[in-house]
């Protein structure tokens, strides 16, 4: 797997465009479209709030923790965790730069799966995290725009289906709204996000 890499503020970013197969992101796609279509997504998955208490996103999610006991249960859990726990992977993060070495210190994460739709949007914020890690994907050919990351309104990081990205939680980042026409609403074609934050063990 190839990564590029920037710093911002002397941290860490990291991303990759082929770190999971095509087949496994149809596989991931597939689950987590019968997520939504369960209607298991809500707006309730306490995102970052201001301080009048008002959401700072417009998006459903859900918590892959809250859907299955076991890991093994879940396909896309099976495909994205393994991958991201791999020692050789961890230690290639490492390599990426010192700071990914925090991959190493904990396995104890929490996966959040969203799903944005037509003006949907997540105001800057950050994480509790030591690392957070953003994998996005879509039904292709993909009908939406938007949806890009923007971090410390520095570096602007485009969704493309397949990517990965790993950075401290700490960096503020945001995401920009996903424009949709209406005929292509309500059928699982807007922009997925699988969020792992890694926190300490």
């Amino acid at each position: 797997m190839d990564f590029q890499y920037d710093t911002i503020n002397g941290a860490p970013v990291a991303w990759s465009d082929n770190f999971i197969l095509e087949e496994e992101i149809d596989s991931i796609y597939d689950e987590c479209n019968k997520i939504r279509k369960l209607g298991l997504l809500t707006n309730q998955t306490g995102g970052a709030i201001n301080a009048d208490k008002s959401l700072m996103k417009s998006n459903k999610g859900v918590f892959f923790e809250e859907l299955y006991k076991n890991y093994f249960l879940s396909e896309t859990l099976k495909i994205y965790l393994e991958k991201i726990h791999q020692e050789t992977f961890r230690k290639k993060m490492e390599q990426v730069h010192p700071y990914f070495r925090t991959l190493q210190m904990s396995r104890n994460t929490c996966t959040l799966l969203s799903y944005y739709e037509a003006s949907d949007y997540y105001k800057g914020h950050i994480d509790t995290s030591f690392v957070t890690v953003l994998f996005w994907f879509y039904k292709d050919p993909k009908v939406f725009s938007g949806g890009d990351l923007i971090i410390e309104n520095e570096l602007t990081i485009e969704c493309k289906r397949g990517r990965i990205l790993f950075m401290p939680g700490w960096l503020t980042h945001e995401v920009t709204p996903v424009s949709m026409s209406k005929e292509n609403q309500g059928k699982g074609l807007g922009r997925y996000s699988i969020s792992q934050f890694i926190i300490e063990s």
